[in-house]
């Protein structure tokens, strides 16, 4: 089993709902994902809309390439389009932080509004 963190995020006017809509999809694959209150923070380009985030753990059999297919596809499911991506808008954007161990966004984990909402699940 691997454990794995995620950071669910979205900056987009509705970005609570869609935030809401990925945990919801998650669940039927993690049925035991715990997440983190949301936060919000400034874009790490500085020019884009605030983000709101939530850091999620979960334990997976799934092997990280078809991991990341699921989640790739779910963003788009749930609205993500690369029109949007164009002028600064994320619907919905799913990012494997951690991969048994193996951590895949340093920047991400580093960040510290991430870390302290990591730190905060239970």
């Amino acid at each position: 089993m691997n454990h794995v963190i995620f950071s669910i995020s979205s900056n987009t006017p509705d970005r609570e709902q869609k935030i809401h809509e990925a945990i919801e999809e998650m669940k039927a694959l993690f049925p035991d994902i715990k997440t983190s209150a949301a936060y919000t923070s400034a874009a790490f380009n500085g020019r884009d809309p605030e983000y709101m985030t939530v850091a999620a753990t979960a334990d997976t059999d799934l092997p990280i390439d078809r991991l990341t297919t699921f989640t790739k596809a779910m963003e788009w499911q749930i609205g993500r389009s690369a029109d949007d991506s164009k002028i600064g808008l994320i619907t919905i954007d799913i990012d494997i932080i951690v991969y048994d161990g193996t951590v895949i966004k340093q920047r991400d984990l580093a960040h510290e509004p991430f870390a302290e909402a990591l730190n905060s699940i239970k």
